[in-house]
């Protein structure tokens, strides 16, 4: 009788120890899966944010492939999109023509765009900020139209997703 106790406690043993082993290995498993598909969320958002009516051209009821830059100075982040924006800072750049003087630098704002100068006197808008400084980031980028109320210019949307 006695003998069976020893067999089976150890029999326990052996499986909550193979038990723990297996538990902490799938929970790695399904961490660096979420960590993947975390950072594979970069190109899902380049490819889908210009797409998004909050931001998409339209005229006379028609799509059109481009990015309005009016909506883009009115876009507010904050109501229907924080998982999809969670952990990234979005922003346009302008490309071409490149922005003169000096101020690729420069935000763009309402105040900007109201200026006589614009879109001169600044060099990009910024959809979601998020601080990404001293944190390890991915960066994804393509270029995009962006539509003035007179003209097109060529932009480049950048996604920096913290991993």
């Amino acid at each position: 009788m006695m003998e069976m106790i020893i067999v089976l406690f150890i029999f326990f043993v052996m499986l909550a120890v193979g038990l723990y082993y297996y538990y902490s290995f799938s929970a790695k498993g399904i961490q660096s899966a979420a960590e993947e598909t975390k950072a594979m969320s970069g190109p899902v958002l380049i490819a889908s944010l210009p797409y998004l009516p909050d931001f998409q051209c339209s005229f006379g009821g028609s799509d059109e492939n481009c990015v309005d830059v009016v909506k883009i100075l009115s876009f507010d982040g904050k109501k229907g999109y924080a998982s999809l924006f969670d952990r990234k800072k979005i922003y346009v750049k302008l490309a071409f023509p490149p922005p003169k003087g000096g101020v690729e630098d420069v935000l763009c704002d309402g105040a900007k765009f109201n200026s006589l100068d614009f879109p001169d006197n600044c060099g990009y808008f910024l959809i979601k900020d998020y601080d990404t400084k001293g944190k390890q980031v991915r960066i994804f980028s393509t270029p995009i139209p962006l539509y003035y109320p007179d003209r097109y210019i060529i932009g480049e949307l950048v996604v920096e997703a913290v991993l």
